[in-house]
């Protein structure tokens, strides 16, 4: 539930769902906007992972995508403090979970955000 980030020409990703080639994809598309960008690829539809047999289930997936993006949302700011972040739950072909910074932090504390990817 708290995945591991990875900075890219100013975006910070999901590291286990990066690919250089949709992150090239999308920065084209989005015209560089890294917001456009970060909600693309920080999307992830739980069905990829879990298969709902039931409306009970259905439900299940919305509390546990919920939780997750509270988690993302927390983990992505302890591992880059400069940045805020926003996360939220969606019904996109199911429950949806998606990632995205919105702006720098301004304060003193030193970068943590170590190894930006080219």
């Amino acid at each position: 539930m708290t995945p591991e980030f990875v900075a890219v020409r100013g975006c910070v990703l999901v590291k286990d769902r990066f690919s250089p080639e949709r992150f090239e994809e999308w920065m084209t598309t989005a015209h560089g906007s890294t917001v456009v960008v970060e909600r693309a690829l920080n999307r992830l539809h739980l069905w990829e992972v879990f298969e709902a047999d039931s409306e009970a289930e259905e439900r299940a997936l919305v509390s546990l995508a919920e939780r997750m993006a509270v988690s993302w949302k927390l983990h992505a700011r302890n591992q880059f403090p400069d940045r805020e972040f926003e996360a939220e739950v969606t019904d996109d072909y199911g429950a949806t979970v998606a990632l995205w910074s919105t702006s720098r932090r301004r304060h003193t504390a030193p970068d943590r955000a170590s190894g930006e990817v080219a």
